[in-house]
């Protein structure tokens, strides 16, 4: 029998999703397949999995078996591939999680079907009667030696902060944190522990700029390569060589991050593996708490990228547009960030971008 867990996610969530299919296998007496082949990191030449982790080991040739009997059946035609967003018969097969596996039942997954399908988180992750178990597996992932190489010349000291931002970098549907709230919470580690290292994860460079405005020499971040401001963030990668660069790069952060003692960031998989490395204690920990998870484009605004006018109007001024809107009103016109307004203007004629760009320097930064 054998558990095959998929890879729909960036990083945190694909090793969140890989934790309770370990915690599932080891239930049934199963055998784990990771498959994240044809996911956000994969390429074609290789397993990728394999390839970032040397435990647990991998056989990626496992989930090609002509014979397997699939649990949910809605799977049974897809098995063999990453990541069909489909809804089959109902079934939605990027979202069958070990909660439905134990609703089912072990016994009659055991006695019914030689293959389980795992392709989102559950309550194996997140609830409390799990996290020494959840915690234990985290643990047990071993990157590869060249991986684990990188994490180790990284000299974060014992009461390092760990900044984990996830700005976006121009990703549509992202909303960037709140800055200084970040700042707050870093300054008031730091009245506690002056000597402390920030250790700082990002996705946007000008992110990691206003960092090191900040702290000076006490900022520390690892090398990684980020995309162009407004490119997205480095898992929108689309060369092959690249997205294997940048799977390397995030296991880089999530343990260098495991390694410190306080932390600040959003509510996400990606610290909640680092969490889990560290087992900190909850006062260490600041998260923040966003208004909106999400962007999703309002009917009455346009993108400025898709409206002739307002393109070349930024065009020429030389600013992103990335994530920047018009709302044209019966006389002149407002922009907005997202959801925020930045300024509105009573004709075309009399638009100051020097406000505009003034307002994206507080809340996208660039």
């Amino acid at each position: 029998m054998k558990v095959i867990a998929k890879g729909y996610y960036g990083m945190g969530g694909n090793i969140a999703v890989l934790v309770t299919a370990i915690m599932l296998a080891k239930r049934l007496n199963a055998k784990l397949v990771v498959d994240w082949e044809e996911g956000v990191y994969g390429v074609a030449d290789r397993d990728i999995f394999q390839h970032l982790f040397d435990y647990p080991l991998n056989d990626i040739s496992l989930k090609y078996d002509d014979g397997a009997k699939v649990w949910p059946p809605a799977w049974q035609e897809f098995y063999k591939k990453t990541m069909p967003y489909r809804v089959v018969g109902g079934v939605n097969l990027s979202n069958i999680s070990t909660d439905l596996a134990k609703e089912f039942g072990i016994n009659n997954l055991k006695e019914k079907f030689n293959t389980v399908i795992i392709s989102r988180d559950s309550s194996w992750w997140h609830w409390p009667e799990f996290k020494e178990e959840s915690e234990h597996v985290v643990r047990s992932l071993k990157p590869s030696a060249h991986i684990l190489a990188r994490i180790n010349k990284y000299e974060l000291g014992d009461n390092a902060i760990a900044v984990h931002f996830r700005h976006g970098n121009g990703e549509p549907t992202v909303v960037p944190p709140d800055i200084n709230w970040f700042f707050s919470q870093v300054d008031s580690f730091i009245r506690q522990s002056p000597t402390s290292k920030v250790l700082v994860c990002t996705d946007c460079l000008r992110v990691l700029h206003k960092f090191q405005e900040r702290y000076g020499d006490k900022v520390i971040s690892t090398d990684k390569s980020y995309l162009g401001l407004g490119k997205g963030a480095m898992h929108c990668n689309e060369s092959e060589i690249d997205r294997l660069y940048s799977a390397e790069e995030a296991i880089v952060d999530i343990w260098s991050m495991g390694r410190c003692k306080y932390f600040v960031g959003s509510k996400s998989f990606f610290t909640g593996v680092a969490l889990k490395l560290a087992s900190a204690a909850r006062q260490n920990i600041k998260v923040w708490s966003p208004i909106h998870r999400s962007h999703r484009q309002e009917p009455d605004k346009v993108p400025v990228s898709d409206d002739p006018w307002a393109r070349e109007c930024f065009f020429k001024a030389g600013m992103y547009t990335d994530g920047v809107f018009i709302k044209f009103l019966e006389r002149g016109v407002s922009f907005y960030y997202l959801y925020d307004e930045l300024a509105s203007f009573d004709s075309l004629e009399n638009i100051d971008l020097g406000a505009v760009q003034a307002e994206l320097n507080i809340k996208r930064l660039y």
